[in-house]
């Protein structure tokens, strides 16, 4: 496979990282692997969730990812976009809101690179002028009695797949108009953002990044949201990870979804 000439470099990484932080104390870049979220997940099992705190594992190229709904993952050319999944131990409760936190400094991490449209689209696709630029995925797992839970990131930075390849159109920083981007720059800005998201939902609960996320799934569907399964939706009005998602229904009043009945939504055009 051939290289974009954008290397990972864990010395760099490192230095634009605070040395008492949550995420990422300990780093396994590696060149290859079928996927990083397989890579973790067998470390946390063989170590131990003590062990294996605040790990990082990221790669070149992945052989093997996947999506949500065990949908394959594009991971571009060996050296061309970001994969990588951290391993939190004890993580904040919900899990849904270490999701929403890690979009969330995404989403910020990204409107300072690109000069296009950042949003966020339901339930774990980030946008770039409507095109998926970057996806998620969460697992939360027991771990000799202890909540886990791998958080994963796909981030199409030098190269985007092809049209044939995906269901819905798909874009990378470079396409978009990012000049001079540095994968391991732009891992390390959103480790640093989203330790700062976790500690703020430490403190304060899940209210702030509840509000931010809302703000980022408006630029995703201002007119509102509808479900393709029931045709119910209407305006976004309210995001919590505890109670779900709020639209007003036709009559003007409010409807709200628990999380685990609203897999897919799609945007009202506007």
């Amino acid at each position: 496979m051939s290289s974009s000439g954008d290397p990972l470099d864990s010395q760099v990484f490192l230095r634009r990282l605070p040395l008492r932080r949550r995420l990422a104390r300990t780093l396994l870049f590696v060149n290859e692997c079928s996927s990083t979220a397989n890579l973790a997940r067998g470390i946390l099992e063989k170590e131990g969730a003590d062990s294996a705190a605040g790990l990082l594992v990221t790669t070149e190229w992945q052989t093997d990812g996947k999506g949500r709904k065990a949908r394959d993952w594009w991971s571009g050319p060996n050296g061309s976009n970001l994969a990588c999944t951290l391993i939190l131990t004890r993580p904040p409760r919900p899990g849904e809101a270490v999701g929403v936190a890690a979009a969330c400094a995404l989403a910020e991490v990204l409107q300072r690179i690109v000069p296009g449209k950042i949003a966020a689209k339901w339930p774990n696709d980030i946008l770039l002028d409507g095109k998926k630029i970057a996806g998620f995925l969460v697992e939360i797992l027991q771990v000799s009695g202890h909540p886990c839970l791998l958080l994963s990131l796909g981030l199409n930075v030098h190269a985007a797949p092809p049209p044939s390849t995906v269901p819905h159109p798909a874009t990378s920083l470079a396409e978009g108009g990012g000049r001079q981007l540095s994968r391991t720059g732009i891992l390390a800005s959103w480790i640093l953002t989203l330790n700062g998201f976790l500690s703020r939902l430490d403190r304060t609960g899940p209210r702030t990044i509840e509000a931010a996320y809302l703000d980022w799934l408006r630029r995703w569907a201002p007119a509102g949201v509808r479900d393709p399964k029931t045709g119910d939706g209407g305006p976004l009005v309210e995001f919590s990870v505890s109670t779900g998602l709020t639209w007003t229904d036709e009559a003007g009043l409010p409807v709200t979804k628990p999380l685990g009945l609203l897999p897919t939504l799609e945007a009202i055009p506007s």
